[in-house]
């Protein structure tokens, strides 16, 4: 039989999981703005705009998956306290 225990151990893997793509995103709009600085260096505004987007889409999903750790944590309170705890 499933224990509370267990389901706080899968949610917190879950948890995991989403922070280590909060960290991917993160990397990802370090990565995106060195290009941003190389791209206006070479005087390429298109290139520049493009990749602005991307940035601000990067910062959209780290946002929703913030959202996501948020929810996460709620769910193991809410199991934690169905367990008397």
């Amino acid at each position: 039989m499933a224990s509370i225990g267990e389901i706080v151990s899968t949610l917190q893997e879950a948890s995991d999981d989403i922070e280590e793509a909060i960290s991917a995103a993160n990397a990802a709009e370090s990565t995106t703005e060195a290009l941003i600085a190389i791209q206006a260096a070479a005087q390429f505004p298109d290139k520049v705009a493009a990749l602005t987007a991307v940035k601000e889409s990067i910062d959209e999903l780290r946002t929703y998956l913030q959202g996501g750790t948020d929810l996460v944590d709620k769910v193991i309170n809410q199991a934690q306290a169905a367990a008397g705890g």
